[in-house]
C-alpha cells in the first residue's frame, strides 16, 4: 500500500469537490445537498489519508539508507568516547578531539557493516534481526 500516493489521491479528490462547487453553483436544493456531501466525503478520504500516513512507520528508501551510512562514517565519535568488550581508544595527545586524531565512524564500521546496521534500525517491525546477531557473534535466544 502506498500511503503517500492514497494522499494524493484523496486530495485531489477534495479539489475536485471544492471546484465543482465554485464552478456551478448548484440549481436546487438537492443538487446542493448531493455537492455537500461529496465535499464530505472527499474531506473525510482526505483526513483518513493524512492519518494513515501519520501513522505509517517511515522506511528510508537506498538512497536515505545511503545518506546515513555516509553520515555516521564521516561522524566524530562523541567526546566522551568509551569502547567496552576489549576495544580501547587512547587519545595521542590532550585536545584531540576534532582532529585528524579523533576517530569516526570508519573505525568503528565497514560501509556495508553500517548499512546493515541502519537497515535493521529502520525496520518497521521490533524483532530483532537474528542474522545480523548471529554475524556479529551474538545468539539470540
Amino acid at each position: 500500500m502506498n500511503v503517500v500516493k492514497d494522499m494524493i489521491a484523496a486530495c485531489e479528490g477534495l479539489l475536485r469537490a471544492h471546484r465543482l462547487t465554485f464552478k456551478r453553483p448548484p440549481q436546487t436544493v438537492e443538487q446542493a445537498e448531493n455537492e455537500l456531501a461529496e465535499i464530505h466525503a472527499a474531506v473525510a478520504t482526505a483526513e483518513a489519508a493524512i492519518q494513515q500516513a501519520k501513522d505509517a512507520p517511515w522506511v528510508p528508501d537506498e538512497a536515505q539508507l545511503k545518506a546515513m551510512v555516509d553520515r555516521f562514517l564521516a561522524w566524530p565519535v562523541p567526546n566522551d568516547f568509551a569502547p567496552d568488550a576489549g576495544i580501547s581508544f587512547v587519545p595521542p595527545k590532550p585536545g584531540s578531539y576534532g582532529t585528524h586524531w579523533w576517530p569516526i565512524g570508519t573505525n568503528l564500521m565497514t560501509a556495508e557493516q553500517a548499512m546493515q546496521m541502519f537497515r535493521n534500525c529502520t525496520t518497521p517491525d521490533s524483532t530483532p534481526n537474528v542474522e545480523l546477531s548471529r554475524q556479529a557473534g551474538r545468539e539470540e535466544a
